[in-house]
């Protein structure tokens, strides 16, 4: 998997982590909007194209879910696959999560 593409998982991981906390349901926190969306609120560091390639190599591996539309997607999900990688990666610790995320983030933008 590509520091990018590791990076964007863990990262709404943590969104979805921080959703639940706050009382959302699994269902609501899991959601990410569509492509602009989701880029805009979460991942603007990055370049757009980057960031669309890595979405589908996670959905690829089937860590994510997308609804697609020509080279673009209309929804974004976690899925409980990615939910279990992110758990596995982070050994469930939300401080070995956040170190992995700075880590991941300094190597590419």
């Amino acid at each position: 998997m590509t520091d990018e593409a590791k990076f964007i998982l863990l990262q709404l991981y943590s969104i979805y982590l921080d959703r639940l906390e706050d009382g959302q349901t699994k269902q609501i926190s899991s959601y990410f909007g569509n492509a602009k969306d989701s880029y805009n609120n979460f991942f603007l560091g990055l370049n757009f194209e980057d960031y669309i390639e890595a979405v589908f190599e996670l959905k690829s591996k089937h860590l994510v879910s997308t609804l697609e539309v020509s080279d673009n997607f209309v929804r974004l999900q976690l899925t409980s696959d990615g939910i279990a990688y992110s758990e596995s990666t982070s050994k469930k610790d939300y401080k070995v999560l956040l170190g992995l995320i700075k880590d991941l983030k300094s190597l590419i933008v």
